[in-house]
């Protein structure tokens, strides 16, 4: 059976994580189907995003697309996802919030609200609600089904209600095609943190686990 044939795009404002470049060269070399390296740089994020969708529909007949923001860096080959037949399908990676990270493999709830999919299933390849779109990869019958696929989700008062890749993978759950996690392709986010703001946190969680005893739960909870 012949192998996806994959569009690799960089989105970024201008700077590239160093080494990921040749990684990413090294890992299209290793690869045996067709790939093809894209690097993107257009304001705002999914102006960038819609423009690389675009290349890819109307430029090049790759079977998929896959996403990767100028700082997140897989720790396996990306490429490979493509090979697991799946409609989107996400290298999971965290992000930091005010005063604590996140894994980016989400569940939607009732009251639309998201949360990172509970420590027991995050392992291997898991059905989500939502991935981050810095190492998303994509089958190109989503994007032929979707007009503008990345836009943020504005309220009734103006307001960002949804950013553009959790808002992107609603849409294509509401088309029917499914979202999974891939818990074996974590990824490296490389972001500029406040270590004030990084201890005050993690001694916050530390306080709430002595208060709790340290039960199996909590220690999972705070490392997880």
């Amino acid at each position: 059976m012949e192998k996806p044939s994959i569009l690799v795009a960089i989105t970024h404002t201008g700077e590239i994580i160093a080494g990921l470049e040749s990684k990413l060269s090294k890992w299209i070399y290793e690869y045996e189907g067709g790939a093809e390296l894209h690097f993107a740089s257009v304001n705002p994020t999914y102006a960038n995003r819609n423009m690389v969708v675009g290349y890819f529909l109307n430029q090049t007949k790759h079977t998929h697309l896959l996403f990767i923001d100028s700082d997140t860096i897989p720790f396996e080959n990306p490429l490979t996802m493509a090979e697991l037949g799946l409609d989107v399908v996400g290298g999971v990676y965290p992000m930091w919030k005010t005063d604590h990270y996140e894994w980016l493999a989400m569940q939607e709830f009732p009251d639309g609200h998201y949360e990172t999919v509970p420590v027991d299933k995050r392992k291997g390849v898991t059905e989500c609600s939502a991935v981050g779109s810095g190492c998303m990869m994509i089958k190109r019958e989503v994007l032929e089904s979707m007009k503008a696929p990345f836009n943020d989700k504005i309220s009734e008062n103006g307001t960002r209600a949804l950013g553009h890749d959790y808002y992107f993978c609603q849409r294509a759950r509401e088309a029917g095609f499914r979202i999974w996690g891939d818990w074996d392709m974590i990824c490296d986010h490389i972001k500029q943190v406040p270590l004030l703001t990084v201890i005050k946190a993690l001694k916050k969680c530390y306080d709430e686990g002595y208060k709790k005893g340290f039960d199996e739960k909590t220690k999972t909870d705070i490392i997880s």
